[in-house]
């Protein structure tokens, strides 16, 4: 399953990139497992992999594109891969309040460098 949304952020990129970099096991949504590696894809890109759960395997990705000066693109993307029919119940069932979460988790990286 992916979620993927996209916000524009009155921001350059490098104060994005150290937003997201601020994110911490305790900033994880609701019902996910702590993070077990985040990987620097390259300086526009981050991939994080929350610990496997009962449910399945999630990974978050931001990917940051600058437009103009002060102004920059961010995409959150999260991929879920559900484990066997508990797995498909459950994003399913909560799929309303992982929407909730996720947008809200992208909303507070660009309040973040924005405020910066």
């Amino acid at each position: 399953f992916i979620d993927h949304r996209e916000t524009i952020v009155q921001a350059e990129p490098g104060k994005v990139l150290e937003a997201i970099n601020r994110f911490e096991v305790g900033d994880a949504p609701k019902g996910c497992a702590p993070l077990s590696s985040s990987l620097l894809l390259d300086s526009k890109a981050i991939l994080i992999h929350l610990k496997d759960t009962f449910y399945g395997n999630q990974w978050i990705e931001w990917r940051i594109a600058g437009h103009a000066a002060h102004v920059t693109c961010l995409t959150q993307t999260v991929f879920f891969y559900p484990r066997g029919l508990p797995g498909f119940l459950y994003w399913y069932l909560f799929y309303p309040f992982h929407f909730l979460e996720f947008r809200g988790l992208i909303k507070s990286i660009a309040r973040q460098s924005e405020t910066q």
